[in-house]
């Protein structure tokens, strides 16, 4: 269930991926450094639980990071869409796999880039292009 706050954030972030860049103060003055700080911070706390559980290193390299997502997506392939998942019953198997994906690249992402979310946005911004 989404809470007030949640709706206002997915709002600033939908306009804002939609190429209206003021749409965060028409929301809310906090949410307009918020985003960014959030996915940001979001990416560097599943980065540090990575390393902290073995799951990747400071030195991972490239074909450990594809090893590491490849993982994920096998999970994804044999997890349920109508079961609850084990771990997150609110939810079911597929969607917690998914979820383990995109904190899986946002792992590695912060690995890479000092701003996870400005890359995000470049790259969905480029997606719009090729349509």
């Amino acid at each position: 269930m989404m809470t007030e706050r949640d709706k206002i954030h997915y709002e600033a972030v939908r306009r804002v991926g939609n190429g209206m860049k003021g749409a965060c103060f028409e929301l809310g003055a906090e949410w307009a450094l918020g985003t960014v700080t959030r996915i940001n911070d979001l990416a560097k706390q599943a980065h540090e639980t990575a390393v902290k559980r073995g799951k990747t290193s400071e030195d991972a390299s490239h074909l450990d990071t594809f090893f590491g997502i490849l993982s994920e997506l096998k999970e994804f392939r044999e997890a349920s869409e109508i079961d609850p998942s084990e771990h997150l019953p609110q939810y079911t198997a597929s969607v917690e796999e998914l979820a383990d994906i995109a904190i899986s690249a946002l792992t590695e992402l912060y690995a890479r880039v000092d701003n996870v979310e400005e890359v995000i946005v470049a790259k969905i911004e480029y997606n719009k292009t090729r349509v």
